[in-house]
């Protein structure tokens, strides 16, 4: 009678600490329902096309790579984009529908937490493990995540790998069939969420591990780690589950593989130097700058910033103090974790947790573009918040290992958290603001990204689309000065930077060129973009364009030309082409070029409108003729080549003319 009594009990206590984790998420997140699209969102809601099909673009979704744009065909993340096709069966593109999702998904994440922190450590006070995760729900380290809809693939990647971690241990109790291969399903929506979920391969059997109900934590081992082998039978499945783990991540790393097309991934300098083997940022050394960099803006998560890579992080090598400071201290911890493990003791739990989940992220296997990244140290934190809360309840002299709380020191252990908590939930709240869009984003978080080549191409290329945007600019109908040439400051400190930046040297040379009027400046901007990337076809096409306007056809030609070579398919560089050659006076050539366009889009009308325009100089008025009826039938609104055929017709005195005589004044407006 007396278990049933503490049961019901322990029941009611978890629905309200789980109550106000809900309560508690929607309170710091839920001015973020307002914001709208932001970085990245592009990839998996914003604009995307199987997404606005909604149930229809479901197919498409799973037979599809995660990016799949010019030049880039990468990963396999359909999950997060399903749900976002399921949102638009009901709310369209509504970015406060997708933000409330988010919150929703964040707040689950938050009970999953704690519900499995209980099932793992059913002898600890648990008032420390929901300490633990107030002060995880808090950190401000997580407002990317839940503020970027593209990271809904985060929260779902630790929402499902909770899940399975739940799965196997019900598996490990009660060796129920059902919990095994509900673990294995869950495994695998979260590694299909996001390939970050494969750090549970190694979480999972070290959960398995810690959950036992005979052992004590604070119990001596005799014999350490050799006692352990033989005398707890449970490390055998604890191995069994590792390894069954790693063959069905095996398995689905490779199964995308089989039925999609080959990765492809351009790589640059200014996301991360390792990914084109700059020797200035050896392997190690910069693992562990990455180290101190999660451990810096874990204690005190200010500035964030949407965009680090080259040079946020500088070039380091074995005598950088941070480098030094983050070896010993990591590898310090890690011994620390390693001898108080057979014990079992929560912080050794928590450092491994957090070493686990950060491994994939220090670029020692991968290098990681951007270098490193807020959303990165999301699932870390939590063995980061487990160590701090550790160190409150040890201040304080509660007892952790026992569900028990002193009389009288409530209020202090009250004022200790809510001393975390108060600058935490602040600086999260502020922060979501920030999230509002694009341009609100990118603007704050520009003055502590001073050395980021990428974060002010970023927002150089923001302030572009706003300059171009009727109603944005703030002058109606045309272009914005100021976003202009603000976006050409930051172009020019993005080259500064870096000097192989392609994209923000044919941006800055397209706006010098074409909107401050100065072209011999824009040229040459628009030829260091072409030399830092000799195949970069859309500036060897721009740098034709402003060459061919002015009247330096042989150059002109010549771009137009390797712009053609490197993309086949492009219709508008053989137009273009085409056209320079038949202003050099090389008719046939241009006329060749018509022809092959034609192969390439069967539908366009421009190429039949090039080969009539050469036939009517060539004095071919026939085939000029045929060329330019074919060209109006495939654009019938084209008042200039219906006038040109009525001419022709009416000169030869075919009965045709009436009917384009019609068609004239039909275009003009006229009865």
């Amino acid at each position: 009678m007396e278990h049933m009594k503490i049961t019901k009990l322990g029941s009611k206590r978890d629905l309200l600490f789980s109550c106000i984790l809900v309560i508690l998420a929607f309170m710091l997140y839920g001015n973020s329902l307002k914001n709208g699209y932001a970085l990245d969102d592009a990839y998996v809601v914003h604009g995307k096309e199987e997404v606005l099909k909604g149930i229809a673009g479901i197919p498409e979704i799973i037979t599809s790579r995660y990016a799949d744009d010019e030049g880039n065909s990468f990963g396999y993340r359909p999950v997060a984009t399903i749900t976002f096709a399921l949102e638009h069966v009901f709310w369209q593109q509504n970015p406060h529908v997708s933000h409330f999702f988010n919150v929703l998904l964040y707040a689950l994440c938050l009970i999953l937490v704690y519900k499995v922190l209980r099932r793992i450590f059913h002898g600890i006070n648990k008032r420390f493990l929901f300490v633990s995760v107030l002060l995880f729900a808090a950190h401000p380290i997580h407002t990317e995540v839940v503020n970027s809809l593209k990271n809904r693939e985060v929260l779902l990647a630790f929402l499902f790998g909770l899940l399975a971690l739940n799965g196997f241990i019900s598996w490990s109790r009660e060796k129920r069939w059902l919990s095994l291969v509900g673990g294995i399903l869950y495994f695998v929506l979260a590694y299909f969420s996001k390939q970050d979920a494969i750090t549970f391969i190694a979480i999972i059997p070290m959960a398995l591990f810690f959950d036992r109900k005979d052992i004590f934590l604070k119990t001596r081992v005799p014999g350490g780690f050799r006692e352990i082998l033989k005398t707890h039978r449970y490390l055998i499945g604890v191995m069994e589950v590792m390894l069954l783990l790693g063959i069905a991540g095996a398995v689905i790393a490779l199964l995308p593989d089989c039925f999609l097309p080959e990765q492809q991934k351009v790589l640059y300098k200014f996301e991360n130097p390792q990914l084109v083997g700059d020797l200035r940022y050896p392997t190690w050394p910069v693992a562990f700058y990455t180290l101190f960099f999660y451990l810096k803006k874990l204690i005190w998560p200010h500035p964030l910033g949407f965009y680090y890579g080259y040079r946020m992080v500088p070039e380091v090598d074995w005598t950088t103090p941070e480098v030094i400071l983050s070896l010993v201290f990591h590898a310090a911890v890690l011994i620390y974790a390693l001898i108080k493990l057979p014990r079992k003791h929560i912080l050794s739990f928590a450092i491994l947790f957090y070493f686990i989940a950060l491994s994939p992220f220090t670029n020692i296997f991968v290098a990681i573009p951007g270098i490193v990244g807020e959303r990165m140290a999301f699932v870390p934190s939590l063995g980061f918040c487990l160590v701090l809360a550790f160190l409150v309840f040890k201040v304080l002299g509660y007892e952790i290992y026992q569900d028990y709380n002193p009389p009288g020191k409530t209020r202090w252990l009250t004022l200790a958290v809510m001393l975390i908590l108060l600058p935490y939930s602040l600086i999260t709240i502020a922060r979501n603001r920030d999230w509002k869009d694009y341009l609100t984003l990118f603007s704050h978080d520009i003055v502590y990204l001073d050395q980021s080549a990428k974060a002010h191409s970023l927002y150089a290329s923001q302030l572009l689309k706003e300059a171009f945007t009727p109603g944005t600019g703030g002058q109606a109908g045309g272009v914005s000065s100021a976003y202009l040439s603000t976006a050409v400051e930051h172009l020019k400190k993005a080259v500064e930077i870096d000097s192989t930046h392609k994209f923000a040297w044919n941006n800055l040379g397209f706006i010098t060129y074409q909107y401050l009027h100065q072209p011999e400046q824009g040229i040459r901007y628009m030829e260091m973009a072409v030399k830092a990337e000799p195949l970069y076809d859309e500036a060897h096409y721009n740098l034709g364009f402003a060459l061919k306007q002015q009247k330096q056809y042989l150059r002109s030609a010549y771009h137009f030309r390797e712009a053609r070579l490197i993309k086949p398919q492009k219709l508008q560089y053989y137009l273009d082409e085409a056209d320079v050659r038949y202003l050099m006076g090389q008719p046939d050539s241009a006329m060749q070029l018509y022809s092959r366009a034609l192969t390439i889009d069967t539908l366009s009308a421009i190429p039949y409108l090039g080969l009539g325009n050469i036939n009517w100089q060539k004095g071919d008025t026939l085939e000029a003729l045929r060329n330019w009826e074919v060209a109006f039938i495939r654009n019938p609104l084209d008042l200039n080549t219906c006038t040109n055929i009525h001419h022709i017709l009416q000169m030869i005195g075919d009965s045709r003319a009436e009917y384009y005589h019609k068609k004239m004044l039909e275009l003009t407006g006229q009865k």
